[in-house]
């Protein structure tokens, strides 16, 4: 979801963070009409489709955050570099204070009819406290920190890997700890080091079926793919969400992520024009806009009584998608957009122009 600048781009890695930030306005989507409790039908439909979204997609997007980390930030020689690291914080930085700020204070408007209400003391400690959903910057920012030192003091990613495997299980311990987004840090500090691991040890090349490594790949990613879906329909439950059973979501989320690397390495998405590449490459926008575009296309239609579910869900996910990717059209036209979401690269770049460094 993080908006990194990485010398060649890999076509599969923009895909899968495009479906990945399908899943994230959909999940979303579906969240509000449950809370909304539009009718009961509309409710059952919206939480099942949110629990089998919630059992993977953010550990997902944690992989691929650990991926792309190392892939952008650490050379051949396995040095990683810091002042491109720092200044893509402090971007990210910047993000998470204006939207936070920007949807907090919506939100303190509309408390009305918004499914989470918070206080004008919550605008004012964004610091400690995440106004969803941009938690995920917010642990991001730790995470490359984290990860920065680990690399710096030269640990053996599998060595970090297997230590954050017990930290995620200890996490449940932490699931009523609001304070620093502790509880996240615990539980998907292993989803972003296994994408690391992947990063470092992966060849990142598209897939041959000729090849039997390639083969003994597929066939397993197939079998962790049946297992993961056998462990969602097991686990299903109508009285609670599947997102509030941390250990068998940690577990489905291993066995489905695998197989979502393994599909899309093999069909590559090399050709120029790709919806999910596009999406991908601009999963950053449309995550931090899609929330307010959302909750008020979901006001309008239940304002409007549209009681066809299906019609909410798909009409609702496509506004909290283009309407993001038209605003950032409308910022780019309007030469404000660098500065919102990469004030400090601006300031790099315009930087290196005055000193006449291309």
């Amino acid at each position: 979801m993080s908006e990194v600048k990485i010398k060649n781009r890999i076509p599969y890695i923009d895909a899968l963070k495009g479906f990945a930030i399908i899943l994230v306005v959909l999940g979303h989507v579906c969240n509000g009409y449950v809370f909304s409790m539009v009718n009961n039908r509309a409710i059952w439909i919206s939480r099942n489709i949110y629990n089998v979204i919630y059992t993977f997609h953010m550990p997902l997007f944690m992989v691929i955050s650990g991926y792309v980390f190392v892939k952008a930030y650490v050379d051949d020689s396995l040095k990683l570099n810091w002042r491109k690291m720092l200044r893509h914080i402090a971007n990210l930085l910047v993000v998470y204070i204006i939207f936070s700020l920007l949807h907090g204070t919506i939100k303190l408007f509309y408390n009305d009819i918004v499914t989470v209400t918070i206080s004008p003391k919550d605008l004012l400690m964004i610091w400690k406290h995440t106004i969803a959903p941009y938690w995920y910057l917010y642990i991001l920012i730790a995470f490359y920190l984290v990860f920065g030192l680990l690399n710096h003091f030269r640990i053996n990613p599998l060595v970090y890997t297997l230590i954050f495997i017990p930290i995620n299980i200890l996490s449940v311990k932490l699931t009523y700890v609001d304070d620093f987004e502790l509880y996240r840090i615990s539980y998907y500090g292993v989803f972003f080091s296994i994408g690391t691991l992947i990063s470092y040890f992966g060849d990142g090349r598209k897939l041959k079926s000729v090849d039997k490594r390639s083969i003994i790949i597929n066939i397993l990613s197939v079998i962790a793919l049946i297992c993961g879906i056998m462990l969602i329909y097991c686990s299903w439950s109508d009285a609670e969400y599947i997102y509030q059973m941390p250990y068998r979501n940690a577990l489905i989320a291993v066995l489905l992520i695998p197989s979502c690397f393994t599909v899309f390495r093999i069909i590559g998405f090399n050709y120029k024009k790709s919806l999910l590449r596009y999406l991908g490459k601009h999963s950053l926008e449309i995550y931090v806009l899609h929330i307010m575009f959302t909750a008020m296309i979901r006001y309008i239609l239940m304002t409007a009584k549209v009681e066809s579910v299906l019609i909410c869900l798909i009409f609702g996910t496509l506004v909290g998608i283009v309407f993001p990717l038209v605003t950032v059209k409308l910022m780019e036209v309007l030469w404000v957009k660098k500065w919102i979401f990469t004030p400090f690269s601006a300031v790099a770049t315009k930087e290196n122009n005055d000193k006449g460094i291309n």
